[in-house]
């Protein structure tokens, strides 16, 4: 798990990572909850796919799903179900293939 706010400190922390690992492929696992918004899971998204070797795509995992769909276990606050859709339509973007040249 590679949860930081600041995408700096996320790259900084997954490179130790991938090299603790002696250059093998790490999936970050990206704390979600933590970010202020789409913009910052972008940058996460985009900085995980490139750990791998050789800048291959890694992969990540994200925590949590309430803060992409509605959930009992979250609490309600201002704002949420419009964050969550920002957040949802962010990942929808990053998964759609790349169009071709």
């Amino acid at each position: 798990m590679v949860y930081e706010e600041e995408p700096a400190r996320f790259a900084a922390c997954l490179r130790r990572w991938t090299e603790a690992c002696g250059g093998r492929a790490v999936v970050a696992g990206v704390g979600v909850h933590l970010l202020a918004g789409p913009e910052a899971l972008t940058k996460e998204l985009v900085l995980s796919r490139a750990a791998g070797p050789g800048g291959k795509p890694a992969g990540y995992c994200l925590f949590a799903y309430g803060d992409f769909f509605p959930s009992r276990s979250r609490d309600a606050r201002p704002g949420d179900a419009e964050r969550r859709a920002r957040m949802r339509a962010a990942l929808g973007a990053l998964q759609r293939p790349a169009e071709a040249p």
